[in-house]
């Protein structure tokens, strides 16, 4: 009995089988911009941002806009990469 595919190999993740399986969740993106700003410290004359009313390009820009800084997550990404 041969199978006509092959199973995935071990370690290999399998491809995701729809867009919200890698597209982040407007909380999640919301979560992630609390997160970041207080993991960043930023400066105390930037007000904190307050991502409750807002959409998921204005949070991704300013994820983009503020990268990881944070020693903890940058020496927690470089140790999962």
């Amino acid at each position: 009995m041969s199978s006509s595919s092959s199973p995935p190999s071990r370690g290999s993740t399998p491809p995701p089988h729809n867009k919200k399986d890698i597209k982040p969740s407007l909380e999640i993106l919301r979560e992630e911009v609390r997160r970041r700003s207080e993991s960043n410290k930023q400066d105390g004359n930037k007000p904190k941002p307050k991502p409750n009313g807002w959409n998921a390009k204005k949070c991704t820009d300013w994820l983009k806009a503020n990268p990881i800084t944070g020693e903890a997550d940058v020496v927690f990404r470089f140790i999962c990469e």
